[in-house]
């Protein structure tokens, strides 16, 4: 992401927001098919399941202390794709 495009927060949704984050940059490890041997089996492919693991899947993108750094082996996601999520998580994470 270009540092001078706004990063625009509003509006966050499952759907339209963070379904596409999750495919970009989760997938690849964590789907049904692939996260027990790859993917701690943490499973991101569906609502219900980011939905039960929202908080924890915040921490993994932030860095937190703690929490295995996410996508692994790969840079932190942009401060503007965190704060997306993070407005999403704290919104109650809706299946919107």
């Amino acid at each position: 992401m270009d540092s001078q495009m706004p990063c625009d927060t509003s509006n966050v949704t499952y759907s339209n927001t963070i379904q596409p984050i999750l495919e970009n940059n989760c997938y690849t490890c964590h789907n049904a098919d692939d996260a027990s041997s790859i993917g701690g089996n943490i499973v991101l492919d569906n609502y219900q399941a980011v939905e039960e693991k929202a908080t924890r899947m915040l921490n993994a993108v932030q860095h937190a202390e703690g929490y295995s750094n996410m996508p692994k082996g790969q840079p932190k996601l942009d401060e503007c794709t965190i704060a997306k999520i993070r407005i999403w998580v704290e919104e109650g994470a809706l299946n919107n």
